[in-house]
């Protein structure tokens, strides 16, 4: 990482960061649109698009304030083709003679609806700014991350110094701030440390190339309800009307739409998450994911021990018996026994928890499975009610 002085960076710092003891919640988290009408006075729009893909170009990292006049040429390409977003795939046809020479790659890709981001180093901010920018100040405080003050989708402004100023590991710290934030609104009722770190539900919901496209598709439903900016001359309404009528079938030509916050604050940016949450339901079918997962795990943990626990239920078992003969593979049952014979219902709480109680008033013992989507208050409660079973036995 280049070295600069520290007039400079404290410059960038105070431009760019937010103080902790600054943060308004009704302002931050926040994320922004400028309008492409500053760049263009119309937009085709087909009625019928591919789902848009976001590709990281990668830059060298910048070691002076200036640069060169192939990369200027590139960052202002992007910028345009980012801010043409309604356009979709037609941007192939709006930008077929000002690709760069270093992007040729693209011609290989029309039809295809694409969207840039700059990867100037590995932290990659630029990819997920629409994911970093739904976490309170809070959480990326909790997993040390830097409180920058707002977020703008997409990405076409120069924002490089940045990068001086975010931590070596970003993206796996990112992640673990994404899950700590959207986990409430997977798994209701169980904490995130409940559940393995080779889990499932736990490696998805830390996978932001995951969640990245369907935050795309949020911001860009949002976006879909500002207002467009108006024609307010005689030689746009004639524009506009020439267009038009030289659009082929399919597309639509409108003025671009107005920008303006995406979201702002703590409260809209939850709001946003459970869009976020419904979108991957929706398209990508998260719920249904996630039932199956958990159907799996359960199915496979408990379909081969049915016999053990019906034996349990019947007779019960001494302690003197070999705990592993009772022991499953899983985390969902460790081992399950005590010394005398239990109803349904109090074998039932055996199947919530995991680990080792031992009665006070006799030597029975009784060691339960614990399902990880049970919270550690569930836990607790359930412990007492067990401890009471047990003293009236």
């Amino acid at each position: 990482m280049p070295r600069f002085n520290d007039t400079f960076m404290r410059e960038v710092r105070e431009r760019l960061l937010v103080e902790p003891a600054n943060v308004d919640p009704s302002l931050f988290p926040s994320l922004e649109n400028l309008s492409a009408g500053f760049l263009f006075d119309a937009i085709p729009r087909p009625r019928m698009d591919e789902p848009c893909e976001i590709v990281s170009i990668p830059f060298a990292p910048r070691t002076t304030r200036y640069l060169s006049k192939e990369e200027i040429k590139v960052r202002v390409f992007l910028t345009e083709w980012n801010a043409a977003w309604e356009a979709g795939s037609l941007r192939h046809q709006m930008f077929l003679n000002r690709i760069p020479r270093s992007l040729s790659w693209l011609g290989n890709h029309r039809g295809r609806n694409i969207a840039f981001a700059p990867l100037e180093t590995p932290d990659n901010y630029h990819r997920y700014v629409p994911l970093y920018h739904l976490i309170p100040a809070q959480t990326l405080q909790r997993f040390g991350l830097p409180l920058v003050e707002k977020g703008f989708w997409p990405h076409w402004t120069e924002r490089s110094w940045l990068n001086e100023l975010l931590p070596r590991d970003f993206e796996h710290r990112l992640s673990q701030a994404f899950a700590f934030h959207i986990w409430p609104l997977l798994m209701r009722g169980s904490g995130l440390r409940a559940f393995s770190r080779d889990d499932s539900i736990r490696v998805l919901s830390h996978n932001l190339d995951y969640w990245l496209p369907y935050a795309d598709m949020v911001v860009r439903s949002r976006l879909d309800q500002f207002p467009r900016a108006s024609c307010n001359s005689k030689s746009l309404r004639d524009l506009m009307r020439e267009a038009r009528s030289d659009a082929p079938p399919g597309v639509s030509v409108n003025r671009p739409r107005k920008g303006g916050n995406v979201w702002s604050g703590v409260e809209e940016a939850l709001i946003v998450t459970k869009e976020l949450v419904e979108a991957a339901d929706k398209t990508g079918g998260l719920r249904a994911l996630i039932d199956v997962v958990r159907s799996h795990r359960v199915e496979e943990d408990f379909s081969s021990k049915w016999s053990t626990l019906a034996k349990i239920l019947r007779e019960g078992c001494t302690e003197s018996e070999p705990r592993s003969r009772y022991r499953s593979s899983s985390s969902e049952i460790r081992c399950l026994y005590t010394a005398q014979p239990l109803s349904y219902t109090k074998i039932c709480f055996g199947r919530i928890f995991w680990g080792c109680y031992r009665p006070r008033s006799g030597a029975s013992s009784f060691v339960f499975g614990a399902a990880p989507h049970v919270s550690a208050i569930s836990r607790r409660h359930w412990v007492t009610r067990i401890t009471r079973l047990f003293q009236r036995q």
